[in-house]
């Protein structure tokens, strides 16, 4: 009798997103998947539901027992969700060396500091013999990976995607529906995601043409955007309440200075709204075809942020439905299904 297909995920701080993927794992190929994640010092309240055929092992728990219980798992195929955890290259560099297939997740953007180029050095020499492949987010990632040593082949695309099903299940066609003219800022309310910046092209534009902004997230720039009469403010949204709410917006507006992938464009146009991003944002790169899905602007540049939405602020309904109707087209690029083949592709 032949062995199930077993996958063991060595995580960090598990997310929604990646729950689409796990199932994927388990409808498709049929496999057991098996789910180590850290369950302290987490960022997010999330807990993940649960799925035949998938099992949850929390990472407190396993210090010294880790080693036991990936034996008795016996995985075919390793994820790793980076190289910050000690224990999981240990077990990488063990199931690496017994020829398993061990592939590290990075969404870290290359950047020629002093920092970045020692670090990938030091990588070259010391966590790459634990991996046999890396798996990226996209072309921004794709350099970095480069640098670290791993060679086309050992690189594979795709490693992040929204829940484009649930995202896209009730958007109607756009062609004859009125346009709804309301910008949304989606995101932690916090410096680094450019709110500054937004908010003083916002507030420069004299005539906004019947458009609104409304921004949705919890942050400590929270009182600051309270102070501006000429936005709307909502508190952060559970991934399924968001489904329905973010199809009342017609663009998605997203400032960042520094993002190494944004998810969120990717969620917006499977909800079928275009998007205008500043050029630091890694999922822009693969989602944001200039004039065609969106725009893309010079972060923290409040003169071309501002011209852009201005551009927006006078496109015709016929011009922004078009758009709306590419980006949903758009998002399905990746899906839950590319990124699961992706995965299994690296399986001889």
């Amino acid at each position: 009798q032949k062995k199930k297909m077993t996958i063991l995920y060595l995580y960090a701080e598990l997310m929604g997103y990646q729950i689409p993927v796990l199932k994927e794992y388990v409808s498709k190929y049929d496999a057991d998947v098996h789910v180590v994640h850290w369950d302290h010092k987490k960022l997010t309240p999330y807990i993940p539901p649960i799925i035949e055929n998938v099992t949850y092992y929390n990472r407190s728990n396993l210090n010294s027992g880790m080693t036991k219980l990936v034996e008795k798992i016996n995985p075919n195929i390793i994820f790793v969700s980076g190289w910050m955890d000690k224990k999981y290259l240990k077990i990488a560099a063990k199931y690496k060396n017994k020829n398993i297939p061990v592939v590290v997740g990075s969404d870290t953007q290359w950047e020629s500091t002093f920092r970045k180029n020692i670090a990938s050095l030091i990588f070259k020499y010391t966590y790459k013999k634990c991996f046999t492949h890396i798996w990226v987010s996209g072309p921004f990632q794709y350099e970095y990976a480069k640098k670290l040593g791993f060679t086309n082949n050992e690189i594979i695309f795709n490693l992040y995607t929204a829940d484009v099903d649930a995202f896209s299940e009730n958007v109607k066609k756009t062609s004859d529906k009125k346009y709804s003219k309301n910008f949304l800022f989606l995101g932690r309310l916090e410096e680094v995601k450019g709110i500054s910046c937004l908010l003083q092209a916002w507030e420069s534009i004299v005539d906004k043409k019947g458009w609104t902004l409304t921004f949705m997230g919890n942050g400590s720039l929270k009182k600051e955007i309270e102070k501006s009469t000429d936005v709307v403010l909502k508190n952060f949204m559970q991934p399924n309440d968001l489904i329905n709410e973010i199809q009342k917006y017609g663009f998605l507006i997203l400032p960042s200075l520094k993002e190494p992938w944004a998810l969120v464009i990717h969620e917006a146009m499977s909800a079928g709204l275009p998007v205008l991003a500043s050029d630091v944002c890694g999922a822009g790169a693969v989602f944001i075809v200039p004039n065609y899905t969106g725009y893309t602007f010079k972060s923290n540049n409040v003169e071309d942020l501002k011209s852009k939405i201005k551009n927006i602020l006078n496109m015709t309904e016929v011009k922004l439905n078009r758009m709306s109707d590419n980006a949903l087209e758009r998002s399905k690029v990746i899906t839950p299904e590319i990124v699961a083949a992706s995965f299994m592709s690296v399986l001889k």
